[in-house]
């Protein structure tokens, strides 16, 4: 079968999954992992899921999926009865501090407050800028949010948690592993925070292209400064791609930005809001497909579809292997350092698994932060 055809098939099968359950046992496993990233059977039950919530918001009875709890930190009845006060359940073991250091990357940040124990995000809800406090306790994690949509908030923490993350999977199989099964153990339930939307992770990427981390940083703020609204609380809700395609490019050289970094960012950003570039349907389309698109828009290149579909959309086998610090990270783990496609050789073997993988020997970097 060729690509193109196993693509359509892929897609066709997705689009009938929900009705026709019977038609993911129709498809070879491997189908599924080169377009969903995950098994048929996984692939399935997040569809599920997915509707389960739709149902249950709409006040309609729904038939609930063994994963439901797993994926949502909470119970069908937890979620039917979602308000402004709730609280996840996240597996034992869970590692805070990875999200604590993605978001706190920023000491300066105007679109996240990082605590010890927790965050506060804001976000542009239905009715303006809104926050979305998390605190971490245990096991548990205790949202707050001033959105009108109690259930809006719960999916940018879901994601932010990166609930939807298989840490265990990995773990079981390469627990031995030569290069990082030392890693695993002791990193032991990491898993990958997500972005509280796609456009986000996009625009980041974009931003951090060719530029070291700090100077990315600061750009990210300017531009939440920029276009984001302003919450109560002096906070700043990262900017939509239609907001971000309505700044003129003047202002962003301004604000240091090169001409081209400005150009791609704003051609992304009109693709997003024209609908050209759909990022909410890629998820549950052919990663290929994804790619493609992606790399259509100009100024998107391999490293920034890698990342973009690995923090933005939750694919679990992705591998920016041009990543500057995906390559330290190996280079302390081997004592070389390896080339782009060395570094494609040496991870092939994790498949399905290469973003966490990817986000392992990131996390490698910082021992300490693993505490």
């Amino acid at each position: 079968m060729t690509q193109p055809e196993s693509e359509s098939l892929f897609e066709a099968v997705s689009l009938r999954a929900l009705a026709e359950p019977e038609c993911i046992r129709d498809l070879d496993p491997s189908v599924f992992r080169d377009h969903a990233h995950e098994s048929g059977p996984a692939f399935l039950e997040r569809l599920q899921v997915d509707q389960a919530c739709s149902l249950l918001r709409q006040g309609q009875a729904a038939t609930i999926p063994d994963g439901f709890s797993a994926r949502t930190g909470l119970t069908p009845d937890q979620y039917r009865k979602l308000g402004p006060k709730f609280t996840l359940r996240v597996p034992a073991g869970y590692r805070f501090r990875t999200v604590l250091n993605f978001y706190g990357r920023d000491t300066e940040n105007i679109s996240e407050q990082v605590f010890s124990d927790g965050l506060l995000k804001c976000f542009e809800s239905a009715a303006g800028p809104a926050v979305l406090e998390l605190r971490f306790r245990g096991e548990h994690v205790d949202c707050t949010t001033d959105a009108p949509d109690p259930c809006h908030a719960h999916q940018i923490a879901a994601r932010i948690l990166g609930l939807n993350s298989d840490a265990a999977g990995m773990e079981n199989t390469f627990a031995d592993d030569p290069l990082l099964g030392a890693a695993l153990r002791r990193q032991r339930g990491l898993r990958i925070p997500l972005t509280p939307t796609p456009w986000e992770a996009l625009s980041w990427a974009i931003l951090g292209q060719q530029i070291n981390l700090r100077f990315a940083v600061t750009l990210r703020r300017e531009l939440i400064a920029l276009a984001g609204g302003l919450h109560s609380s002096g906070l700043r809700a990262h900017p939509g791609a239609a907001s971000v395609a309505a700044l003129n490019p003047a202002v962003l050289l301004e604000r240091k930005f090169s001409r081209s970094k400005a150009s791609y960012l704003l051609g992304a950003a009109e693709a997003v809001a024209s609908g050209a570039l759909n990022l909410d349907e890629m998820r549950n389309r052919s990663a290929l497909r994804a790619a493609r698109l992606l790399v259509g828009v100009r100024g998107i290149g391999p490293w920034t579809v890698q990342y973009t579909l690995l923090r933005g959309l939750g694919f679990a086998d992705c591998l920016p292997a041009g990543d500057a610090g995906l390559a330290q990270g190996l280079e302390r783990l081997t004592g070389e350092r390896p080339s782009e496609s060395a570094i494609r050789q040496m991870l092939a073997k994790y498949s399905p698994w290469r973003s966490l993988a990817t986000y392992h020997v990131w996390a490698s970097l910082h021992p300490g932060d693993m505490a």
